[in-house]
């Protein structure tokens, strides 16, 4: 019988893990699985951490939440030195690291996986001291995944995040850092507008044909920046070339690194898998190559 850990962020999307606890719990019994349930409160300091630092053996961790939820799952693994595989059950907004993987969406499809699933092993990144699972960004609309109220994203989902990305149009596109970035693949200085270290094929919920390459476990990350225009015109050009799954734009920079630094004149904000991860001058971004385990589906592609 496996010993199973539970792991429910009870805020996560339109609250689907409390509504769906009791599913979960009894299909999860029915795998013969024997159970330990816990929430996710940071609040009262019940966090992955917390929990799994109790003296407790886990043949598996089960999580239900988002992509927010399964971060500060992965980054406790890794900071704990244990390698416990998960199985994801998403129940987040956008739930992008789920549709890289491919999971299926419904509980009788997911659970199955416990006893039938094939082990993936993946990169996770570090940034500076914190871990995270696919996506460290910064600039134009990377605050309005962490910064949208939760009871409106629980509300209109996706939506929430397009309305108030309309809303922070002005501001986003306004701000710009002056930095200096320093990869064995690419060296640059000059103002920026936005930055995305990548590990999956969608962010914020859109797929983009220049992430389709992206492998999960090569050991780098693909890393887009844009630098900052002159004008609406050349603004307008650059959004119109990235739509278009391209990059051939003077200020689109893409490149695949395992390591990288990123200085700036002043402290700016990180939004690391849509969650705040932090101000810093300075950040030194890496990959740990396959440090972390997910369970998929036998015939997953990954």
């Amino acid at each position: 019988m496996k010993q199973v850990l539970l792991l429910i962020n009870p805020k996560a999307g339109q609250n689907f893990g409390k509504q769906k606890a009791y599913d979960i719990i009894e299909r999860l019994v029915l795998e013969e699985c024997e159970v330990t349930v816990y929430p996710i409160l940071p609040k009262q300091e019940i966090t992955a951490e917390t929990i799994l630092t109790k003296q407790m053996y886990f043949d598996v961790i089960v999580c239900c939440g988002g992509d927010g939820t399964l971060t500060h799952l992965v980054g406790a693994l890794a900071k704990l030195r244990k390698r416990i595989p998960i199985l994801y059950i998403p129940s987040g907004t956008t739930n992008d690291f789920a549709r890289t993987l491919r999971l299926p969406n419904q509980l009788d499809d997911l659970i199955p996986l416990i006893n039938r699933g094939k082990k993936f092993v993946y990169d996770i990144g570090k940034l500076n001291q914190s871990y995270f699972n696919y996506v460290a960004a910064f600039g134009a609309f990377t605050e309005v995944s962490y910064s949208t109220d939760q009871n409106f994203k629980n509300t209109f989902g996706y939506a929430a995040y397009l309305l108030q990305s309309i809303i922070s149009l002005p501001n986003s596109l306004n701000e710009r850092f002056h930095l200096t970035i320093e990869a064995e693949e690419f060296k640059g200085k000059g103002e920026y507008i936005f930055g995305a270290i990548s590990n999956t094929t969608s962010v914020a919920g859109m797929s983009s044909p220049y992430l389709e390459a992206a492998s999960l476990n090569d050991g780098q990350f693909e890393v887009l920046l844009v630098k900052a225009p002159d004008n609406l015109g050349e603004l307008v050009q650059i959004a119109s070339t990235l739509s278009a799954g391209a990059t051939d734009n003077q200020y689109i920079h893409v490149f695949h690194t395992k390591h990288l630094k990123i200085r700036s004149t002043k402290p700016f904000a990180w939004t690391t898998d849509g969650e705040y991860g932090g101000t810093y001058t300075s950040v030194n971004i890496k990959v740990l190559n396959k440090r972390s385990i997910i369970l998929v589906p036998e015939d997953n592609p990954q």
